[in-house]
C-alpha cells in the first residue's frame, strides 16, 4: 500500500498565506487610497448649458455632414455623402435650406472626396479641402473662384484647413506614423504654409491614438481647427493644451513644435446630473460600450468641439438629448484613464458657433460657448 502524503504542511502554508493577506490588506488598501487621493484633483463640476433650443430643419436633405462653417447668419454644411455644400438660413425659429452647390466629379465645382470646409478671409466665400490636397474655392452663392493644389505633408484622415492673410495657410490632420520613435502613434499635427499651400512645416502636435487601439480614440473633435477671422484654435478634444495662433501674414513659426499630452484626469467632484442620467440610460440599454462609456470619475469625456470665448478655450460635449457639458481646456490633467465615446450625431465648433445636428429627428441646435467672467 502506498502511504498517503500528509496534507498538513500544505494546509499550514495556506493558512499562513491567508493570515498574511489579512494583515497586509488594510495597508494595501490604505496605499491604494493614498495614491488615488493623490491622483484626484479638486475640480468644480463642468458648467452645463441645459435644455438646448432645438429647432426644426426644413427643406434640407442631408447625407453625412462632415464639417461646417459660418458666414454672417448663414451656415455652410459640407455633405460628404452627397458631395455638396448645403446652405442654411435662419427661418421662423428654425433653419431652412437655402441652396446647395457642388456635385460628384473631378471638374471645376465638383467634389470627389471632400474632407473639410472653411470660410475665406472677410467672408469672401468658402474653401473645400479634399483628402488628396485639392482645394476648391467658392463664392457664398456657389460660383467657383478657383482650384488650388496643396502639398499634403502626411498621409492624413479628418484634415482641417484655414486661410490667413496673403499666402498664409493652415492645415491640421491626424497623420499616420512614418517610422522612428513615434511609429506606433497617430498624431494630430498642425502645419502652416507661407506659400499658399505649396509646402508646409509643422508647428504643433498631440498624440491621438495608438495604431493598435490600446489607448486614445478618434471619437472626439471631428476637425482639429476652430477658426475665427483673426485667430485659430488647434485642439483634439483629448489633449491637455490647446494651441491658439494669430493669423498674421508674417508670423514667425515656433522655435520647436509644441507637444501636447493626452488630457486625462480624475474628477473629485460628482458627475453632472445630466451625465449621470445618460449613464443610467446607457446601462439600461446595455451593449458592449454602454457600461465603460459612462464611468465617472475614472473616465474622461472625449470632447467633440473646441471654441474660444472670454480668453478661455472651452471643450464641448453633449451628455444627453438636450444638455451640453463645457469644460475649460488645460490645467487639470493627470494621466490617461479612459475616454467616453460620443453620442450619435454631428457636433463641431468654429467661428464662435457650435452646431449639433440630430439626423434622426431632423433638428438642429446652434449655440455659442459660454462667456464667463
Amino acid at each position: 500500500m502506498t502511504p498517503q502524503r500528509s496534507r498538513a504542511p500544505g494546509l499550514r502554508a495556506g493558512l499562513a498565506l491567508v493570515a498574511m493577506l489579512a494583515i497586509a490588506t488594510p495597508f494595501l488598501a490604505h496605499e491604494r487610497a493614498t495614491r488615488r487621493s493623490a491622483a484626484l484633483r479638486t475640480y468644480t463640476p463642468p458648467p452645463l448649458r441645459p435644455r438646448l433650443a432645438w429647432t426644426p430643419l426644413r427643406d434640407a436633405e442631408l447625407g453625412d455632414i462632415e464639417d461646417f462653417t459660418r458666414i454672417g447668419d448663414r451656415l455652410y454644411l459640407l455633405d460628404r455623402q452627397l458631395r455638396q455644400i448645403v446652405v442654411l438660413r435662419p427661418d421662423s425659429g428654425g433653419w431652412r435650406g437655402e441652396r446647395t452647390f457642388g456635385r460628384p466629379g473631378d471638374g471645376p465645382g465638383e467634389l470627389r472626396r471632400p474632407a473639410a470646409i472653411t470660410a475665406l478671409p472677410a467672408g469672401a466665400g468658402i474653401a473645400i479641402l479634399e483628402v488628396d490636397g485639392r482645394v476648391t474655392r467658392f463664392s457664398p452663392l456657389g460660383t467657383v473662384l478657383g482650384v488650388d493644389r496643396w502639398s499634403m505633408p502626411c498621409v492624413a484622415f479628418e484634415p482641417a484647413l484655414a486661410f490667413g492673410p496673403g499666402h498664409r495657410r493652415f492645415l491640421a490632420a491626424n497623420c499616420h506614423p512614418t517610422g522612428g520613435a513615434d511609429r506606433d502613434t497617430i498624431h494630430a499635427r498642425l502645419f502652416t504654409s507661407s506659400n499658399a499651400g505649396a509646402s508646409f512645416h509643422e508647428i504643433a502636435r498631440a498624440p491621438r491614438m495608438a495604431t493598435d487601439l490600446s489607448w486614445g480614440t478618434t471619437f472626439s473633435t471631428e476637425h482639429l481647427l476652430s477658426d475665427s477671422e483673426d485667430s485659430l484654435l488647434f485642439s483634439t478634444g483629448l489633449d491637455g493644451c490647446a494651441v491658439t495662433l494669430r493669423k498674421t501674414p508674417h508670423s514667425s513659426p515656433l522655435a520647436a513644435p509644441a507637444r501636447c499630452t493626452l488630457a486625462d484626469t480624475r474628477f473629485s467632484a460628482p458627475p453632472p446630473a445630466a451625465f449621470a442620467a445618460e449613464r443610467r440610460k446607457a446601462r439600461r440599454r446595455g451593449g458592449p460600450r454602454a457600461a465603460p462609456a459612462f464611468d465617472w470619475p475614472d473616465t474622461l469625456p472625449a470632447f467633440l468641439g473646441a471654441a474660444s470665448a472670454a480668453d478661455t478655450t472651452w471643450l464641448v460635449r453633449p451628455v444627453s438629448g438636450d444638455t451640453v457639458v463645457v469644460v475649460p481646456a488645460g490645467g487639470f490633467h493627470e494621466r490617461t484613464i479612459g475616454l467616453v465615446a460620443p453620442l450619435d450625431g454631428f457636433v463641431a465648433c468654429t467661428r464662435g458657433t457650435c452646431l449639433w445636428i440630430d439626423h434622426e429627428r431632423s433638428r438642429i441646435a446652434v449655440f455659442a460657448p459660454p462667456h464667463l467672467p
